[in-house]
């Protein structure tokens, strides 16, 4: 059965999906998730493995900095102009 993420809540996700990433990364399973948005109902479902971890890391990012902006904190990575004018 896979694990639910629920999108609405950004902070719960990235905890789920981080718990999710280190099992992954101790070559513990193949694990399955699938995500639920409750604003428009759409559902997805991925299957993730050590072969694609990054791809879960890069979600995992994302969640995080939805997470931080709801806290009313900076996102973690955030990008930096140089040069040229505005």
């Amino acid at each position: 059965m896979p694990l639910i993420i629920d999108e609405d809540d950004p902070c719960d996700a990235a905890r789920q999906l981080r718990a999710l990433y280190y099992q992954l990364l101790a070559g513990q399973a193949v694990s399955e998730v699938e995500y639920q948005s409750g604003s428009n109902g759409v559902r997805r479902r991925v299957k993730y493995t050590s072969a694609n971890a990054a791809g879960l890391l890069a979600l995992i990012q994302k969640f995080e900095s939805d997470c931080a902006l709801i806290d009313g904190r900076r996102p973690r990575r955030f990008g930096i102009a140089t040069g040229g004018r505005f």
